[in-house]
C-alpha cells in the first residue's frame, strides 16, 4: 500500500461509474437488437468507452506528474499486455485514438480505380504519419483502423474474458501501475 494519498481517484472512480452505467444501458439494447451496429449501438459504446479511457489518461497524467516521472518512464510501467506493450501505453494511445481519429483519417483511406461496373474500392489502413505514428505501433494489436471499434476491443483486452466490459474494470491495472510509478519516483 502507498503512503501518499492518491488525490486524483475518487473523481475517476466517480467517473467510471457514471459511464458503466450507460455502457450497461447500451449492452442491453446491443444483447435485445438484430442489428446492433446499424442500430448505431456499437458506435455508442465505443464513445463512452473512450470517454473513459481518456478519463484513465487524465488520471495517469495526474499521477506522473504529481511523482515527477517523466511521461515515457510512466507509461512503459505496469502491468504488459498483447505485444508487451504496457497497459499505460495502451490506454494512452487508445485515449489519443478516441480524441484524434478525425485527424487520423488524412491519408489513411485511398480508393481504388473503377471497376468493370464503375465501382471503386475503398481501402483504409491505419494511419502512418505524424503524431498518430507512435500511437499506431501500439494499436495494431488491437484491431484494424477503420473498421474495428478499438475502444471496446482495448477495453475487452483489459478486463480480460469478462461478460460484462466496464471501465471500473481497469482500476486493478491502474493500481499497479501507480504503485510502479510512486516507485520510479523514489529512485
Amino acid at each position: 500500500m502507498t503512503d501518499n494519498i492518491d488525490l486524483f481517484i475518487y473523481y475517476l472512480r466517480r467517473h467510471l461509474e457514471v459511464l458503466d452505467a450507460e455502457i450497461a444501458a447500451i449492452s442491453a439494447k446491443i444483447a435485445e437488437s438484430k442489428d446492433p451496429e446499424g442500430d448505431g449501438y456499437f458506435d455508442s459504446g465505443e464513445y463512452f468507452m473512450g470517454a473513459g479511457l481518456a478519463a484513465v489518461q487524465k488520471y495517469m497524467t495526474e499521477t506522473f506528474c504529481f511523482f515527477k516521472v517523466e511521461q515515457a518512464k510512466a507509461l512503459d510501467a505496469g502491468p504488459k499486455l498483447a505485444g508487451n506493450v504496457s497497459f499505460a501505453w495502451v490506454v494512452w494511445c487508445a485515449a489519443n485514438y478516441w480524441k484524434h481519429d478525425a485527424e487520423w483519417w488524412k491519408g489513411a483511406v485511398a480508393i481504388d480505380a473503377p471497376d468493370s461496373d464503375g465501382m471503386s474500392r475503398v481501402n483504409i489502413s491505419w494511419p502512418e504519419g505524424c503524431k498518430s505514428k507512435s500511437n499506431v505501433a501500439r494499436l495494431k494489436n488491437f484491431g484494424r483502423f477503420g473498421d474495428d471499434y478499438i475502444c471496446s476491443v482495448v477495453l475487452a483486452a483489459l478486463v480480460e474474458k469478462t461478460e460484462n466490459i466496464r471501465l471500473q474494470s481497469v482500476l486493478p491495472h491502474l493500481k499497479a501501475w501507480r504503485d510502479e510509478v510512486e516507485k520510479l519516483s523514489q529512485l
